[in-house]
C-alpha cells in the first residue's frame, strides 16, 4: 500500500486520504498526483521529502516544477552533479525532516491502524480515517496537558514568590 503523509507544525496529521485513490498508480504518478492534491488543499506547501524509491527522471522534472524545494534522493551511485545537488543545505534539512513521516506512520499504527479489520478499499479507508482521528485527538490532548502544566507551574512560581 502506498502511503503519503503530511503534518503541520503541531504534529497533527492533515489528511486521512493517505494513499487512497492511488492504489493502482506507479510510484512516479503517485508522487506527482499526491503533490498536486496537497498543493490544492494547502497553498503554502512548498517543500517535501520523498523516499529513494520514488525517483525517476520524469518524476524529478515534474516535482521540481511543482515544488520550490523537492528533496527527492536518487537511487544508487550519484553523479557529481547529483551529489552536489544533494549536498545543499536545504536538501539536507528536508531529508532530516523525513523521519517525522515514519514517526507519523508509527503513531497511526499505534493508534489502531495495525489491528483494524480492514477488508477492501472501503475498510482500509475507514480504518485509516479512524486512526488519524484517534492520533490527532491524542496529540491535542498532549498539547492541552502540556499547556495546563505550564500554567500550573507558572502559578506555583508566582505563589511561592
Amino acid at each position: 500500500m502506498k502511503q503519503a503523509g503530511y503534518e503541520d507544525g503541531s504534529d497533527l496529521v492533515l489528511s486521512d486520504r493517505l494513499g487512497l485513490g492511488y492504489m493502482d498508480c506507479s510510484d512516479g504518478n503517485y508522487a506527482v498526483s499526491v503533490m498536486s492534491q496537497t498543493q490544492k488543499r494547502f497553498a503554502d506547501f512548498v517543500a517535501c521529502s520523498f523516499d529513494q524509491g520514488i525517483h525517476s527522471m520524469p518524476n524529478q522534472a515534474q516535482l521540481v516544477k511543482q515544488l520550490e524545494q523537492c528533496a527527492l534522493p536518487r537511487k544508487g551511485r550519484l553523479s557529481a552533479a547529483a551529489a552536489e545537488h544533494e549536498s545543499q543545505n536545504w536538501f539536507k534539512a528536508e531529508r532530516k525532516q523525513h523521519p517525522a513521516i515514519e514517526s507519523a506512520i508509527n503513531r497511526l499504527e499505534h493508534c489502531g491502524l495495525d489491528c483494524f479489520l480492514d477488508h477492501g478499499k472501503e475498510g482500509f479507508a475507514r480504518a485509516l480515517s479512524l486512526s488519524v482521528l484517534l492520533g490527532n485527538l491524542k496529540r491535542l490532548g498532549t498539547l492541552l496537558r502540556d499547556k495546563q502544566r505550564k500554567t500550573l507551574a507558572r502559578r506555583q512560581c508566582l505563589c511561592a514568590a
